[in-house]
């Protein structure tokens, strides 16, 4: 997982916010994951599958025959501050 480089990166972060956002159809952003990170969650250590520790940790999406389905907008992470207020119109989730 990311988590691990991430904190490797910002030494100073102990817990980080993720998005994760695929272009969709008409080059609109559609976001695909969404969680948080803590340094030094080993919770999930022991479990194999990689969608099931991701989930373990906290992070949501949707799988569907192997592949990421877009989130509803009602299953944004309830953890996550809402960043997109202070992201300029053209970058925010449609």
């Amino acid at each position: 997982m990311c988590a691990p480089l991430l904190f490797h990166a910002i030494p100073d972060a102990h817990t980080a916010y993720l998005r994760v956002y695929r272009e969709g159809a008409a080059q609109i952003r559609e976001m695909i994951v969404t969680g948080c990170a803590q340094r030094n969650d080993n919770s999930a250590r022991a479990v194999h599958s990689l969608a099931m520790r991701a989930k373990v940790l906290g992070f949501r999406f949707r799988l569907e025959d192997g592949v990421l389905c877009k989130m509803p907008v009602d299953e944004k992470s309830a953890c996550a501050p809402n960043f997109e207020r202070s992201m300029p119109e053209a970058n925010r989730l449609r």
